[in-house]
């Protein structure tokens, strides 16, 4: 019997983001850092109409499979970063709109 590891694996796994970002889609939970949600953010960006202050994470099943909204605005523009949130394999993150867009 012959055991290998691929040590040259660079993902956990993955979080899917939606709404209104510049990339929706999959993002890799890289294995070498905490992957937070203001990093995931980041790598998408906002639109101009993005509601920052109520960003929405489903907890993956394996996490509790709970439902959070969080202000990434202030994590991002005020450096709050006890509000910032470890994302794990399968969590789900929706960008919504703001409801009045000047």
């Amino acid at each position: 019997m012959i055991v290998t590891v691929d040590l040259l694996s660079k993902s956990r796994g993955k979080v899917y983001i939606y709404g209104y970002v510049r990339v929706t889609g999959f993002q890799e939970i890289p294995t070498d850092e905490v992957f937070t949600l203001s990093k995931a953010i980041m790598r998408a960006g906002f639109t101009d109409f993005a509601d920052k202050k109520k960003v929405k994470v489903r907890k993956s099943e394996a996490a509790g499979g709970q439902n959070l909204i969080i202000d990434v605005g202030a994590i991002i523009e005020k450096g709050k970063q006890d509000k910032d949130i470890k994302l794990e394999p399968g969590d789900m993150i929706y960008v919504p709109g703001k409801l009045l867009n000047f």
